[in-house]
């Protein structure tokens, strides 16, 4: 894991700001809450809308909180940063009538470098950006298996000063991976599919604007 923060912090100081730029460091913590679709889907008569009219059963990782710990290097409207992301969340089995609920199964581990520009600013310091960049997610199951994911992930923020270098931030986020599950591990009436997760965080930052 020590390898993959090492890469991922190279290519962060790798020449990644406009030349001529005077580069400013930052560091934020946001804590929010994840809602995630996909991961499987029902591919019996009697399900995933089928003319047997029966209910949809599905296997996904349950609602998470999340916390995130985000490093950003900035030059005028351009940001790039990466986040470092972590989650305990459950395994929800449902029928689309019922739900059932194995507490703690998965923790996730997310590499997220990204890119971000303002896209407006007011005159009280209050900005809107958009982010944007892949992703990595390190997932380990309650019995000790490993797996990783690759994919991608876009936000919209909006930030507003608090006193002196500390800004407040609301994010809106979305990242699509493969499904956490491995194949052939699901009961046969299941298939894989992709897997979204939505998240709404707030959070705190601390360093300069410009």
């Amino acid at each position: 894991m020590t390898r993959h923060c090492a890469i991922a912090l190279s290519l962060l100081t790798a020449g990644v700001t406009p030349p001529h730029a005077a580069a400013q460091w930052s560091m934020g913590l946001d804590i929010g809450a994840s809602h995630f679709t996909g991961a499987s889907f029902d591919t019996s008569a009697g399900g995933g809308g089928g003319s047997g009219g029966g209910p949809a059963a599905s296997l996904r990782p349950q609602h998470p909180s999340v916390l995130a710990l985000r490093l950003e290097r900035a030059a005028a409207r351009v940001r790039v940063g990466l986040g470092v992301l972590r989650a305990r969340a459950g395994l929800v089995a449902e029928n689309g009538t019922a739900a059932a609920v194995q507490k703690g199964f998965f923790t996730l581990l997310e590499l997220a470098p990204e890119g971000s520009i303002r896209l407006a600013e007011t005159g009280a310091g209050t900005e809107l950006r958009l982010h944007a960049g892949p992703l990595v997610d390190f997932w380990t199951l309650e019995e000790g298996d490993n797996r990783t994911r690759a994919g991608a992930h876009v936000a919209l923020s909006a930030g507003w000063p608090i006193a002196g270098r500390v800004t407040g931030s609301v994010r809106v986020a979305a990242a699509l991976t493969g499904s956490v599950f491995d194949a052939g591990e699901l009961p046969s009436q299941l298939a894989r599919r992709a897997m979204w997760r939505r998240t709404v965080s707030v959070g705190m930052r601390y360093g300069r604007r410009r």
